[in-house]
């Protein structure tokens, strides 16, 4: 159901096959991981940079699951502390970084994503792309914008004020602890360029949150609000994955289905 669902409504707004990948895989053993309990599925997470080297990030999550076990305030903490962290912080990190690792991948990523020449080309030609939108394009991209900057973290703040009530099953508290990792990771992620493609990540697996606790905490008493918000957002994220699916045979160019990950093999064979 949730990798359907992933398909369904994320393949346009991670257009590239290698991340997109990537994030099936991530999200298929979160999802395995919060089923079945086992933590053989966290230790798959190391293999997420084969996929792309952005994925790396997520390794975090199986170190901090174990760090922080079950105490929820400190996964509200560390979402609390990315929120304070600057852009500047992150960018001057993957710089000593890249100036250690000259002559690889890291290097060529962050010359390509995080500088300050990288990012001001990529948003040269999101600029000039916005220029050629057509209304429907526009309309889509409005719906978007909606789900991932006003809708998910909403949805967010119900659960954290609700989150006594709703998480009295231990197997749900766990999987809000995963998302709220995810939601900690977008926010450092965002302060290079296509770190939104890591905001469509944790809002996805938000979403299946969202519904998980609504088909399973029903019988508890008291949670209308949470009920409103649901019924609400099902039929604007239904129309969101229509048009978005509409929209995505534009997308499947060359660029799309080669992997960056065998592009940077082949650069530096050649």
């Amino acid at each position: 159901f949730y990798l359907g669902l992933f398909m369904f409504l994320m393949v346009r707004a991670i257009p590239n096959l290698a991340f997109y990948t990537g994030g099936v895989f991530i999200v298929y053993n979160m999802i395995c991981y919060y089923k079945f309990q086992q933590k053989k599925y966290l230790w798959f997470l190391f293999l997420a940079p084969l996929f792309h080297i952005g994925l790396t990030i997520y390794i975090l999550v199986p170190l901090l699951l174990f760090l922080f076990k079950n105490k929820t305030w400190l996964y509200i903490s560390f979402v609390f502390v990315t929120f304070l962290i600057g852009k500047s912080t992150i960018v001057g990190y993957l710089e000593n970084l890249s100036e250690s690792n000259s002559g690889t991948i890291i290097e060529s990523k962050y010359h390509a994503y995080a500088s300050d020449e990288g990012q001001e080309s990529l948003e040269k030609r999101y600029a000039e792309n916005e220029k050629i939108y057509n209304s429907k394009l526009k309309i889509l991209n409005f719906f978007q914008d909606a789900v991932l900057y006003f809708f998910v973290p909403l949805g967010m703040i119900v659960l954290f004020f609700n989150r006594k009530r709703l998480f009295q099953n231990e197997n749900l508290r766990d999987f809000f602890h995963i998302v709220l990792l995810f939601y900690g990771i977008s926010n450092i992620m965002m302060n290079i360029s296509q770190g939104a493609r890591f905001l469509v990540l944790f809002s996805f697996i938000a979403i299946g949150l969202f519904f998980t606790v609504y088909f399973k905490t029903k019988h508890i008493e008291n949670y209308f609000i949470f009920n409103i918000f649901c019924k609400v957002f099902a039929p604007f994220i239904f129309i969101f994955g229509l048009m978005s699916a509409y929209a995505s045979n534009e997308m499947f160019t060359y660029s799309f289905f080669v992997s960056n990950f065998f592009i940077e093999i082949i650069n530096n064979l050649l």
